[in-house]
């Protein structure tokens, strides 16, 4: 590919930050950059979700290609690697050598690579541990693979959003750690939810056998807290389960296959399962409403 050779201006603070997708997650996003003291352009295809960002300060792209030219350093935050991959090719002609892309997705090694290497940009997968009250609050993880100069240079960005953490290897690498701890999380909350489900049929109550467990290392707090709020049926939607499902199956897909994860290739079909069946929008603890009376 030929190269465009006019990079943007060196980077400072007054550096404009792009954030093309603006879901949950992205809003939140650009709008802890926003609180950052960041100068921040956005774009979204639905141009009604950004109002509240512009009203804040941001300044709305006309396209891809526009906030391209206009940011060295662009966050894109979309739903999957359809949404990705459109988002990235229509930018991709106002790039340069100069920029810093950052796909922080939860996509597939494989989709990040087909990102990454037609591209001029210099790209980093930096997908994020946490969910909204962590974007929120400024708490995110993001697991950063690729170039260490370009990983050095999003860290002071990323900064307003959480932390960074560089994981060592090619481009792929943090997307492949984020998918097995989602795989991780969503084996955990489905296990729980059987069982809670699972312990009135041999007699025990099943906030008594929550207790029990959220008392011993095996439990994490948080698979504890899940637990608690399916006992109470209360299921805001923060990652919800279609989501999850999306994530499980990358996870099937990129690590190797149902024949060699099988207990994440059984979680995922109860996520799908759970879509199909009308739950997707909740969130992922709201699986267990599949195991009542069953």
């Amino acid at each position: 590919m030929q190269r465009n050779e006019q990079r943007p201006e060196a980077a400072d603070q007054h550096d404009i930050v792009g954030v093309m997708g603006l879901g949950a997650m992205g809003q939140r996003i650009a709008k802890r950059l926003l609180e950052g003291g960041r100068q921040v352009m956005v774009y979204n295809r639905t141009p009604e979700r950004a109002q509240g960002l512009v009203d804040a300060g941001a300044t709305l792209a006309n396209d891809p290609e526009h906030l391209a030219r206009c940011c060295r350093v662009i966050l894109e935050v979309s739903r999957d690697a359809s949404s990705a991959k459109a988002l990235w090719s229509a930018a991709e002609p106002g790039m340069t050598d100069g920029h810093v892309a950052a796909i922080v997705s939860t996509l597939t090694p494989d989709a990040v690579r087909e990102i990454a290497e037609p591209s001029v940009a210099r790209f980093v997968d930096a997908p994020v541990v946490g969910s909204t009250p962590q974007a929120e609050a400024g708490q995110l993880v993001h697991l950063a693979s690729g170039e260490p100069q370009a990983v050095a240079e999003l860290k002071p960005i990323l900064a307003h959003t959480g932390t960074l953490q560089h994981i060592a290897g090619a481009l792929g690498s943090g997307t492949a750690l984020k998918l097995a701890v989602n795989a991780f999380f969503g084996v955990q909350v489905a296990a729980i939810a059987e069982l809670l489900h699972g312990l009135p049929r041999a007699g025990v109550n099943a906030a008594d056998g929550l207790a029990l467990m959220a008392k011993l290392p095996i439990t994490a707090p948080t698979i504890a807290a899940l637990g608690g709020l399916m006992l109470a049926d209360k299921v805001p939607p923060m990652f919800p389960v279609e989501l999850v499902a999306k994530d499980m199956g990358y996870a099937v897909q990129a690590l190797g296959g149902a024949s060699k994860l099988p207990a994440t290739a059984l979680a995922h079909a109860t996520y799908r399962r759970g879509v199909e069946t009308g739950h997707g929008d909740i969130n992922i603890h709201g699986i267990h409403r599949l195991f009542v009376d069953a």
